[in-house]
């Protein structure tokens, strides 16, 4: 008999099988086998046993369910590796960064870190925007530059006056 692609509820709920088999069922994560269905046997298909043999079903539990990793702080690019590594999925979300944050950086995910889920869930994180202090202090040090040079040029103006007289 081929049980594989039954579900484990047909089976377990079968008066023919329970009668003439022992069966034994052990469940294991799959990506590709829907949940609850035999994903594999020990009895060769076509194979005649005896009434009351054993038979060894491995059911599949579903998509695995993994830890969330820890990523707040971390830069995005780290953070979307480490969950890849975790067999989780990452999408972006920029939020507004009030001053002093890195940009870039994970500050925030729609699921805590700990929590299981199922492997290839997407989890969202949420990374500061351009830091508003940090681009002033580049204007900033931009408009000082250019003073500075402004500077050097006066200096350099007024010495070739000096050396023209």
């Amino acid at each position: 008999i081929d049980f594989t692609k039954l579900s484990y509820d047909e089976i377990k709920n079968s008066e023919i099988y329970n009668r003439n088999f022992t069966i034994e069922y052990v469940f294991e994560a799959s990506d590709t086998i829907p949940e609850n269905t035999v994903m594999s046997q020990d009895l060769t298909v076509g194979e005649s046993v005896l009434q009351g043999t054993t038979v060894k079903l491995v059911i599949s539990s579903g998509v695995e369910d993994v830890e969330v990793p820890l990523v707040i702080g971390m830069d995005f690019a780290k953070a979307k590796r480490k969950l890849a590594k975790a067999g989780l999925k990452a999408a972006k979300q920029v939020v507004e960064n009030p001053g002093g944050n890195t940009e870039n950086e994970v500050c925030d995910a729609n699921v805590v870190a700990g929590i299981s889920v199922k492997k290839g869930t997407k989890i969202v994180l949420s990374v500061w925007d351009v830091d508003p202090d940090a681009a002033k202090t580049e204007s900033t040090d931009a408009d000082s530059s250019k003073i500075q040079d402004e500077e050097k040029t006066t200096a350099v103006e007024s010495s070739e006056t000096k050396s023209d007289n």
